[in-house]
């Protein structure tokens, strides 16, 4: 915001964030095989299931085909 008021920068300049500008290096695919033979048809228990990477397995496993999620999380409003 000091930038934008002293004028070094404009709102033109400002962009939506990729998650690529977060992590500073692109973003790793899951491994297929290895969710194929550990999560098909099986049950799986996510522990900080609220959070950003439990949130992120959280789907990645329920597209996955597992049998059965169960998510764990200290705080009830993040899960």
């Amino acid at each position: 915001m000091k930038d934008i008021i002293d004028g070094k920068v404009s709102f033109n300049d400002i962009r939506e964030l990729d998650i690529e500008d977060l992590l500073g290096r692109e973003a790793a695919s899951p491994n297929e095989l290895l969710f194929g033979r550990t999560i098909v048809g099986k049950t799986v228990m996510v522990t900080g299931a609220g959070g950003s990477i439990g949130s992120e397995l959280c789907g990645q496993i329920t597209k996955s085909g597992a049998r059965q999620l169960i998510l764990s999380e200290l705080s009830d409003f993040s899960l």
